[in-house]
């Protein structure tokens, strides 16, 4: 079984105006570019349907770290392919919905979750992919927004 989490993240904190011990709604969008037909049959999964948007925010660094297994694991609760985490949560897939041809197409994407800052004030937007598919993918994330609203 060969599955696959890749994400990006960026770190927010005092420098960005978050307070220590602040519970945030925090706001999420951005568009994913995909050429992945919907329907389209692969090694593992769908090379869409099996390959899960999911974004969020985490207090700490998503690191990634050797589990009791040997494989690496992120450090965070992001659950499994399908089956969301708490963060972050699955939102769809990269299937496009309009062409069945190869060229990309937008997809937008919006979360909106809570978050309480710990004493350093930090804070962790994630967004990425998680794969089932057992093959190449390749995507591009644009027009991210994060807006942090205190309670």
């Amino acid at each position: 079984m060969a599955d696959l989490f890749m994400f990006i993240a960026r770190k927010f904190g005092k420098e960005d105006g978050l307070k220590r011990r602040t519970t945030y709604t925090v706001r999420l969008s951005f568009d994913l570019a995909t050429n992945v037909a919907p329907g389209l049959i692969g090694i593992g999964g769908s090379l869409g349907g099996s390959v899960y948007v999911k974004a969020g925010v985490v207090t700490s660094d998503p690191a990634p770290a050797v589990g009791g297994d040997g494989y690496y694991r992120v450090s965070f609760d992001k659950g499994n392919q399908a089956g969301g985490g708490n963060a972050p949560v699955v939102l769809g897939n990269i299937e496009k919905t309009g062409s069945q041809d190869d060229s990309y197409e937008y997809k937008s994407f919006q979360h909106e979750c809570e978050i309480t800052t710990g004493d350093r004030a930090e804070a962790w937007v994630v967004i990425g992919t998680d794969s089932g598919f057992e093959g190449l993918t390749q995507l591009y994330y644009t027009n991210i927004r994060v807006t942090f609203v205190p309670r």
